[in-house]
């Protein structure tokens, strides 16, 4: 699946490009994944997240009371930018020496774990 996919990509080998790995979809990481270009930039970016939307918090309030509508506020991290690939999982360790980390990902038993590599 999708996911088979992220991790080949992420672990290849052969591409020598440094990488960089953003965990969680909140402000500073949708921040970031709106204006980098994983294509163009010389990096390799995965975006690790147990949600795969960005919520706009701010305007929350608004939306339960009917204001504006729920998907409003709401941009999934894939539509945020295309070119950087996205795990649905949760960080569970970072282990900052070694350079890795522990990742739960999400699927439909709840029991795949991988570790990623942080850094080339």
């Amino acid at each position: 699946g999708n996911n088979n996919n992220c991790l080949t990509q992420w672990n290849d080998p052969l591409d020598k490009r440094p990488r960089v790995l953003v965990i969680g979809s909140g402000w500073g990481s949708h921040a970031l994944i709106k204006i980098i270009d994983s294509l163009d930039t010389g990096y390799r970016v995965l975006c690790i997240s147990p949600m795969n939307y960005f919520l706009f918090t701010p305007m929350l309030a608004s939306s339960s009371v009917g204001t504006i509508e729920f998907r409003s506020i709401v941009e999934p991290i894939r539509d945020a930018n295309p070119t950087v690939p996205f795990l649905e999982g949760t960080v569970l360790d970072i282990h900052p020496m070694e350079r890795l980390v522990d990742v739960q990902l999400s699927n439909s038993d709840g029991s795949s774990k991988s570790q990623l590599e942080s850094q080339s």
